[in-house]
């Protein structure tokens, strides 16, 4: 039995949370990928297209509407198609925070287990990440609900329970997070390049082995 443990990697059983936009992309993913739709777009002769992302990027700006609706009506209106795919993957990887993704290199390599969670469309998060995530649902999903605050902590709690893994690594960068930095038990919260707002609200909330790194 002694032998037995002795085998195991450090981080085995552990779980590291990582949120996306702002944190292992140093860029929001939802933009870089309609800019790259709006390109593609263009560039495949579609005026309607333009157009529909146009009218609802300026109904957003005028806060019109929400950035909730925004999001939804414009990804639904967009055809992934490979070259939209090609494009979007090259700009994207081109933000991947050297940090955050050589300290995840580690995590996993030591024997823990990566899980992406993120507020990001489900629709392209598997083009660029190739592990396990959480993200919002882009079908079946009627009340378009995004997968962020306490709806992705109890989505990141589910999949824990359901590996008999232990959070024990956040990453993140924003403060929508807090349920999760609050509530996971995690031994340590990382804030990846934060705002002076998130820092305050973050310890306003008792978050607990908080870090901050910075570039």
């Amino acid at each position: 039995m002694v032998e037995r443990q002795s085998a195991l990697k450090p981080r085995s059983g552990c779980l590291a949370v990582v949120d996306l936009d702002g944190t292992y992309l140093r860029q929001n993913s939802l933009r870089i990928f309609l800019r790259c739709a709006l390109e593609q777009a263009l560039a495949d002769g579609k005026p309607t297209m333009v157009a529909r992302l146009v009218i609802k990027a300026a109904l957003r700006k005028l806060r019109l509407i929400t950035h909730a609706r925004m999001k939804f009506d414009m990804l639904s209106a967009i055809a992934l198609t490979d070259k939209l795919k090609d494009r979007f993957r090259a700009r994207a990887l081109a933000c991947i925070n050297p940090r955050i993704a050589a300290e995840l290199d580690k995590f996993w390599n030591d024997g823990g287990r990566v899980l992406l969670a993120t507020a990001a469309a489900d629709m392209y998060v598997p083009l660029i990440w190739e592990g396990k995530y959480v993200a919002t649902a882009m079908v079946d999903n009627p009340d378009r609900l995004e997968s962020r605050g306490t709806r992705k902590l109890a989505a990141v709690i589910r999949y824990a329970n359901d590996n008999n893994l232990r959070i024990t690594d956040v990453f993140t960068d924003h403060a929508d997070d807090l349920p999760l930095m609050a509530n996971a038990g995690a031994d340590r919260v990382v804030l990846v390049n934060p705002s002076a707002a998130t820092i305050a609200a973050a310890n306003m909330a008792g978050v607990k082995n908080l870090t901050v790194w910075t570039d």
